[in-house]
């Protein structure tokens, strides 16, 4: 199967990440009315891996540092790695443990959320659905989930007159 960004799949997730990055900024800010004033991607962990986005949201001259690590469409067993990453850069440092820590996605399952709400992650989908809770604050807006096209109610099969005629019964 050919990949459908001309650059290639690197270039692509570099593409769903900067994406995504943008559609977060914008909802802090108009969830906060707030300002973004650093925003560094590909972040250094430790362990030589890196944290896909650091944020630091300032609102009313208060800065918030999130920590922000992006997935596709993800089901619980799916976020796991990003909750792991997410863990491995609270560990890295007492600046680092201060961030709050976010996926981000094109969308996530209810069980995916659910899951990250019981971690104490945030969690932000394309749709617009953003929750941050981090003393003093608590940002829970929930959009409508998109519904799957529907099917047509109509018979599975048919049989036209021509066939019933040959049909034994």
């Amino acid at each position: 199967m050919q990949n459908p960004h001309p650059a290639g799949p690197k270039a692509a997730r570099k593409d769903f990440h900067a994406m995504v990055a943008d559609e977060l900024c914008n909802a802090l800010v108009a969830a906060t009315a707030g300002s973004i004033s650093v925003r560094k991607s590909n972040v250094p962990i430790d362990d030589g891996t890196h944290l896909d986005l650091l944020l630091s949201l300032d609102v009313d001259g208060k800065l918030a540092d999130i920590a922000v690590e992006t997935v596709r469409n993800a089901y619980p067993r799916d976020v796991q790695t990003a909750i792991w990453r997410l863990a491995q850069y609270a560990l890295g440092g007492k600046e680092a443990g201060k961030a709050i820590p976010l996926v981000a996605a094109e969308t996530l399952s209810p069980g995916a959320r659910e899951l990250l709400r019981e971690r104490g992650i945030g969690y932000f989908e394309r749709n617009g659905n953003l929750y941050l809770r981090r003393a003093p604050w608590v940002i829970n807006i929930q959009m409508p989930d998109r519904k799957a096209a529907k099917r047509g109610a109509g018979p599975r099969f048919s049989l036209t007159p021509a066939r019933w005629s040959s049909m034994r019964f």
